[in-house]
């Protein structure tokens, strides 16, 4: 019994010796070690669940479709009663309704088992994988689109995991210590690219896959074997599959690299083509399902982007917008749209990269201009010049403009598209500055006698020797200085306006107050690092609390002011981290997240919670019961595009950024009352928000009164137009119009010009309103007009007293022998027996030749075959499809699978062979 009881005590200090060892942070990096890379990918997790708590913990959400009111009602989600954020978030609110609708569709379209390659339910139909900014073909979007929508939260913050990892691993490639690394993953993950566009998909698709491109093409570099030219041709194809514009300007810093990487290295020239060109081609045809389509839609098809315009000049900005690159906060307060977030500033600035970014990039290009260091001399020079370069030309500073005028860049909108570019070269060479500070403090540290590194003494006794040194010296102290008293004036400004109100305190004192303690505390940091080699993990934390800081919430100004609760609990953490209580560190972290979760959970307003914005309501059900085919419109933001697409309701109203040029045209000719403005135009039909007018023709010759205009412009506006364009919209198959309650319809003042009368079908959380005169969507016409273009087409048809119904005016001749019947006795009829996105199937009987009419939108791609043989489709009236039938019964199929995207899937093919067998013969060099 005693030697029991010996033993049992026994083995109590060993286990407590065990826990002790692997419970306290030294444990854990000796558990660690040996696996780098697997604990630096567990610790971007961490941040990334420390900075978006909330939403991990919490349910809240990044989803853009809860921060606006308007979708399938117009008063936020269907059954939504959760937190809103108030307008303080930034974000493109275009992007709720021109892309995350269009996610659900997809998914859709993909568990039926079919490819989407065209979006029945907008406009008359539109491509679907020729809009580039859908990523149709993207795996990383097809995973996110099939998955439940409550996922879709994790595939927003693993974008943003994904783009700090390969942004570590490029660096640790270079040859940064692994401190360097992590920091300049950090400093990229948060940045105002990934974060402030964090629910803008196709953005960020492309500024993930930024650092994967630099990782491939500097393994290829390095280590030259065929494998890495399969994997570079891969990245090079996803940065293609995201948005094109932002893609130019990734593909521009790519191939400006490998020049560098080959001039660095010695590399033949002969041997370029093979590290540039074969891997560009190769991605290509790699991503050739989505960029041959999107090329196609381009030729046909109006672009809100043209060249020219977006991208030559810079826009000269006040000193706010100017300063937001480092204090973002700056635009942080209510705006006059009381409804919908403030999406401004980055709209110039593409986000922020914060002081510590621009702090060490500055202090790594000091150290190499003053010190011996040659090591990473030219990557460092490189990306800050990159970054710069593009800055000032967004910041309109001459002679960087001049950037613009190149081919194709021109088109490309600098501001915002150039983004995921700049941001990235700045994080890359803080992190490169980081790492120059560093062996800077390590040789002078290891031998003084012999130290190639400088200290801060050294440096001002270097800047005060010669006389160009001393004009250098002075040189940026009176920038710096220039740029004090701007901040200073600007401030002044910004309180004499008044516009901040409450909201002064939080967005402008603390942002900039936030700045000037980073950059203080990193200038102590610096010191302390140049004296004793200690506190440089400090850094890490440190460049995450500042980029914490202005991650935009949606919070009012009290919960705005809290934030600096956590704030201060991990400027202690920085503190400990320097000192080396690291146990103490890892308990201050965990008090920072519990600390920020209390806030969040209290806030009033704020992220909302999480939900699904397509639940259907009774009036969606209602119409899906209706038997036939038909479109419908919404009005005052209800049922906005495109969420008719997510429900799977066809809507005439649509949202686009590039629009097929007839459809573009037949819109703003012959359904709008009044032609919208240029700059947006018929790319977004939504039934909200156009150009009003002082006078009415088509009510009165005179103007008409302020409140009559009132009335007019607002809540009679869908009815306005259906009514006055009625014939048009009849064309296409508008058979519902869907309005709020409160919105009078079937008013005496607009029925003097056309007394039809709208019947109310459905009442009760919407009104809808049924038109007589929609045509079917499929008919038949024996009558025919020829015209010389799909312009002259529609202006046939805008013709007073035109016959639509029986009528159909086209752009080829038929073939010799047809007679055009007008005598509109027919009896033929035609019946739609299948409709899915790429097929249409109708049974029509004919009782002389005519033309079979579908009003779906014609594009080249389309086919049509009547009783299996192949026929010729013709535009009809300048827009929807027709196909010449013979008199009897006949089966006419329409289907989409254009010749350009098989001859892209046997470019797909032949790339991937071509990768395929790269990766076979692996490790072989290449030379």
């Amino acid at each position: 019994m005693p030697e029991k009881t010996e033993n049992t005590e026994g083995r109590r200090p060993i286990r407590a010796m065990f826990l002790y060892k692997y419970l306290s942070f030294e444990g854990i990096i000796d558990l660690l070690e040996g696996h780098e890379r697997a604990s630096i990918a567990l610790l971007y997790v961490v941040l990334i669940c420390t900075a978006y708590a909330p939403v991990v913990f919490s349910g809240r959400s990044l989803q853009a479709f809860l921060y606006h009111p308007f979708g399938v009602l117009n008063d936020w989600p269907a059954g939504y009663d959760g937190r809103k954020p108030l307008n303080t978030y930034n974000i493109d609110l275009t992007h709720n309704y021109s892309q995350w609708p269009l996610n659900k569709l997809v998914g859709n379209i993909y568990r039926m088992g079919e490819l989407p390659l065209w979006n029945p339910y907008q406009g008359a139909g539109v491509p679907l994988a020729g809009q580039g900014t859908v990523a149709v073909f993207s795996p990383y979007r097809i995973l996110e689109c099939i998955s439940p929508v409550w996922t879709w939260d994790y595939f927003i913050l693993g974008r943003l995991w994904i783009a700090g990892f390969f942004t570590y691993l490029f660096l640790r490639l270079l040859g940064l210590s692994c401190t360097a690394s992590v920091l300049g993953g950090v400093l990229y993950m948060f940045s105002g690219n990934l974060v402030w566009h964090i629910n803008r998909e196709d953005m960020v698709d492309t500024s993930m896959t930024v650092p994967v491109v630099l990782f491939c093409l500097e393994r290829l570099m390095k280590r030259r074997l065929c494998k890495d030219i399969a994997f570079l041709a891969g990245a090079f194809s996803l940065i293609l599959l995201g948005q094109p514009e932002a893609a130019l300007w990734v593909m521009l810093l790519g191939s400006c690299y490998i020049v560098l990487r080959v001039l660095m290295m010695g590399i033949e020239t002969k041997a370029v083509p093979l590290f540039l060109i074969l891997p560009i081609l190769l991605s290509f045809g790699l991503s050739a399902p989505a960029v041959v389509p999107f090329l196609e839609m381009v030729r046909n098809s109006l672009n809100i982007h043209t060249e020219g315009l977006m991208g030559i000049a810079g826009i000269p900005q006040t000193w706010s917008y100017k300063l937001g690159i480092i204090f973002p906060t700056l635009f942080t307060f209510p705006t006059y749209y009381r409804i919908w977030p403030e999406n401004g500033a980055w709209d110039f600035l593409s986000g922020y990269t914060g002081v510590l970014s621009i702090y060490l990039m500055f202090l790594g290009l000091f150290i190499v201009f003053l010190s011996n260091v040659k090591n990473l001399r030219w990557e460092l020079f490189f990306f800050a010049g990159s970054a710069l370069v593009i800055l000032l030309k967004n910041l309109g500073v001459h002679p960087f403009v001049w950037l613009g005028y190149l081919p194709i860049i021109n088109a490309c909108w600098a501001p915002r598209w150039a983004g995921p570019t700049w941001s990235f070269s700045f994080a890359v060479a803080a992190a490169i500055g980081f790492e120059v500070l560093k062996r800077n403090s390590q040789e002078s540290d290891s031998s003084p006698e012999q130290a190639t590194g400088i200290s801060l003494k050294d440096a001002l006794l270097f800047l005060s020797g010669s006389l160009w040194r001393k004009i250098i010296f002075t040189s940026l102290i009176i920038f710096l200085i220039i740029i004090i008293i701007e901040l200073i004036l600007e401030l002044i400004e910004i309180v004499g306006e008044g516009s901040y109100g409450n909201f002064f305190a939080p967005s402008v004192l603390g942002g900039c107050g936030l700045a000037l303690g980073v950059l203080i505390t990193a200038i102590l940091l610096t010191q302390n690092v140049s004296k004793e080699y200690k506190g440089l993990q400090a850094f890490v934390p440190l460049g995450f609390i500042e980029l914490w800081y202005v991650i935009p919430r949606g919070y009012n100004y009290p919960t705005l002011n809290q934030l600096w609760i956590p704030v201060s609990i991990g400027l202690l953490v920085i503190i400990l981290i320097a000192l080396g209580r690291y146990r103490l560190s890892v308990l201050g972290g965990i008090l920072f997240v519990l600390a920020f979760l209390v806030i969040d959970a209290y806030a009033y307003f704020g992220l909302p919670d999480r939900y699904d914005a397509f639940t259907e309501l009774p009036y969606v059900k209602y119409l899906k019961k209706q038997e036939g085919y038909y479109r419908v419109i919404g009005s005052e933001g209800i049922l906005m595009p495109n969420y008719a697409s997510a429900l799977g309701i066809q809507d005439l109203h649509y949202i686009n950024t590039i629009t097929p040029s007839w459809l573009h045209e037949y819109v703003e000719n012959n359904l709008y009352v009044v032609k919208p403005s240029e700059t947006s135009g018929s790319f977004w039909f939504t039934g909200i928000g156009r150009l009003g007018t002082e006078t009415f023709p088509e009510i009165s010759p005179d103007a008409v009164s302020p409140e009559v205009k009132l009335i007019l412009d607002s809540e009679h506006r869908v009815e306005r137009e259906v009514r006055m364009k009625l014939p048009f919209y009849s064309l296409l198959g508008l058979k519902y119009i869907i309005t709020s309650n409160y919105t009078p319809f079937n008013t005496s003042r607009l029925r003097e010009k056309n007394d039809i009368v709208f019947p109310l079908i459905y009442h009760d959380e919407v009104n809808i309103y049924e038109n007589p005169e929609a045509f079917p969507r499929a008919f038949v016409a024996h009558s025919v007009i020829c015209a010389d273009s799909y312009q002259e087409a529609q202006a046939v048809v805008r013709k007073l007293a035109f016959d639509f119904r029986h009528t159909a005016v086209l752009e080829e001749p038929l073939p010799a022998g047809y007679i055009s019947d007008t005598r509109n006795t027919s009896l033929s009829t035609a019946v739609i027996k299948q409709y899915s996105p790429n097929k249409v199937t109708i049974e029509a009987k004919m009782d002389s030749p005519g033309i079979l009419v579908l009003s779906d939108l014609y594009y080249p791609g389309w086919e049509v075959y009547v009783d299996g043989v192949l026929a010729k489709l013709y535009r009809v009236d300048g827009i929807i499809r027709g196909v010449l039938v013979q008199e009897g019964e006949h089966t006419v199929v329409f289907r989409y699978f254009p010749p350009s995207f098989r001859y892209s899937l046997i470019l797909f093919a032949s790339s991937l062979t071509v990768c395929c067998g790269f990766l076979m013969v692996g490790t072989r060099r290449l030379i």
